[in-house]
């Protein structure tokens, strides 16, 4: 999949997953550990991509 194709796919699942967790009602460390993990997802597949511009060169 193109990396602009990938990106935008990944941009509608986190803000999905933003309303969805702003919709529910938890605790403070649940949403603080779903926060970071929206962080680690997000930090994973930037180094995805970078990778792969990479493996292109």
């Amino acid at each position: 999949m193109a990396a602009h194709i990938s990106t935008l796919l990944h941009v509608a699942v986190l803000l999905a997953l933003v309303w969805a967790a702003r919709l529910a009602v938890l605790g403070a460390g649940w949403e603080e550990m779903a926060a970071w993990l929206l962080v680690v997802s997000s930090a994973l597949v930037a180094a995805k991509d970078i990778v792969g511009v990479l493996k292109a060169l």
